[in-house]
């Protein structure tokens, strides 16, 4: 699910609160892309497609440009979606906490 443009200022004006340690623990880098896209990680059955069935948890990626470490930070922790939405839609603006 893709970020509108109001949602992506929401995405980095949450990320510079929270984010204060942005160099790659990996290569030392400080040059992170920020997908404006969600994705999700479901429960793990067992290696089977269970749908409607266990946890999924919404996440930004955040990748350095410079060796491919991605980072993921929970959507619903940063106020782009809200858990007591059954369609899991983004929220206009996210949630100003």
């Amino acid at each position: 699910m893709k970020l509108n443009k109001e949602q992506q200022e929401k995405l980095i004006s949450k990320l510079n609160q929270v984010w204060k340690n942005k160099i790659c623990d990996v290569c030392s880098t400080n040059n992170w892309m920020i997908d404006d896209t969600l994705f999700e990680i479901r429960e793990f059955h067992g290696g089977k497609t269970v749908l409607g069935s266990g946890a999924i948890k919404p996440l930004i990626t955040l990748t350095c440009a410079g060796c491919g470490n991605t980072k993921f930070m929970n959507a619903i922790q940063l106020g782009l979606v809200d858990p007591k939405n059954p369609d899991g839609e983004i929220k206009e603006g996210g949630q100003d906490e």
